[in-house]
């Protein structure tokens, strides 16, 4: 069967966003799926963006980009039940910024969109599909999506990666909290 695009984005994030970006530049054609309505809106929280990589994909970013806070100390403390020790830097290791992930990974899809990446808004991708042993293509419901290539984007805790055995679920001791 005919492949409905050159490759196929699981994850409207910033990785998958990117990933889209630079495969539609590169002349393929893109179907971007994310399971929420609206990238981003399943994110808790923002985060702090290095912004070298954006400059490079997107050189006028700044102009447009919905940035929080310019980040211009950092300070890492280290608790034990004996006291604290904290490390700090007044000159961050390269430019970043504060972001709201609802703000902003929406704009990043926008900014995909106009070169040419299709992305599907409320797209539950089910199960990868396979064909001699090969992925080719997504399954979402009854609808099977066929593609030259597949890219896991889901994040940090991949159902897809994990029902396919390409990842295990880390174990608790393993996992680290960080507090803004």
């Amino acid at each position: 069967m005919e492949d409905d695009c050159d490759i196929i984005i699981i994850g409207a994030g910033i990785a998958g966003t990117a990933c889209a970006l630079r495969c539609a530049r590169a002349g393929l054609s893109v179907l971007l799926l994310e399971r929420a309505e609206i990238p981003g809106s399943k994110n808790l929280s923002g985060g702090r963006l290095y912004t070298h990589a954006l400059a490079e994909l997107l050189p006028q970013f700044h102009l447009t980009a919905p940035l929080e806070r310019r980040i211009t100390h950092e300070s890492l403390s280290l608790l034990t039940p004996d006291g604290v020790t904290t490390f700090s830097s007044l000159q961050p290791g390269g430019e970043s910024w504060s972001v709201l992930r609802a703000r902003f990974d929406p704009w990043l899809v926008a900014e995909a969109e106009k070169e040419g990446v299709e992305c599907i808004p409320g797209a539950t991708v089910d199960a990868l599909y396979e064909e001699n042993g090969r992925v080719c293509g997504v399954i979402c419901g009854d609808d099977i999506l066929r593609a030259r290539y597949v890219v896991l984007a889901e994040g940090a805790n991949s159902v897809l990666a994990e029902r396919h055995g390409l990842v295990t679920r880390p174990a608790g001791e393993a996992m680290a909290l960080g507090i803004k």
